[in-house]
């Protein structure tokens, strides 16, 4: 009889977190934002994994500082391929149109080149800008959501979903909480008991 692996309530640190976890963390203040981000990218560059960050909030000279102050170089992550830094809208809704199909591929191919590099582990870090709402096809943002949890099934990627709840109503929040098995609360990533998984938002 062999032993069944149970998921634990909560992850106390980075490297506990499974390949493949959904991640959301809802934030209200942009402290509360910037401080997940740098732990997360800190964390996961430490263990010699890659990230992609996908933001409007993330400033790039204050990354820049704040690895170095870790003993990262800045340059060589973004040489070596292990961080990209992207605007967030960019890579959503491009031309003013959210194209879920796009974005999945945008997020299949990175992990694809990632594990060409010869990384283990890829992260993908996005802050979700509330612009999207009003585009075409941001209707499809939460259906988005649980597309991208089916797809890191396939492709591991950890994935941290972040949404600024000043900007968001609470269908979408109840939606997006629902697409995620996983949450960040103060700091740490425990299971999320809204998580469902079948796509139910109307």
């Amino acid at each position: 009889m062999t032993n069944q692996v149970v998921d634990p309530l909560a992850y106390e640190t980075i490297d506990q977190i499974p390949t493949g976890a959904h991640i959301c963390q809802i934030f209200s203040d942009d402290d509360e934002y910037n401080e997940v981000l740098l732990k997360f990218l800190l964390n996961c560059l430490k263990l010699g994994d890659c990230a992609a960050c996908f933001s409007q909030k993330a400033n790039e000279r204050e990354i820049n500082n704040f690895l170095n102050r870790h003993d990262l170089s800045y340059g060589e992550l973004l040489g070596n391929g292990a961080f990209i830094l992207s605007d967030s809208s960019e890579v959503y809704f491009k031309d003013n149109l959210f194209n879920p199909d796009q974005t999945i591929d945008l997020i299949s191919r990175y992990y694809q080149e990632s594990m060409e590099l010869g990384f283990s582990d890829a992260w993908v870090i996005s802050e979700i800008p509330f612009e999207i709402q009003e585009v075409s096809g941001g209707n499809q943002l939460v259906e988005y959501e649980y597309r991208l949890g089916l797809l890191l099934n396939k492709y591991p990627i950890i994935s941290v979903c972040q949404y600024d709840v000043r900007y968001f109503d609470g269908p979408i929040i109840k939606g997006i909480l629902k697409a995620h098995p996983y949450m960040v609360v103060q700091g740490v990533v425990v299971r999320n008991p809204l998580f469902s998984h079948l796509f139910e938002y109307k």
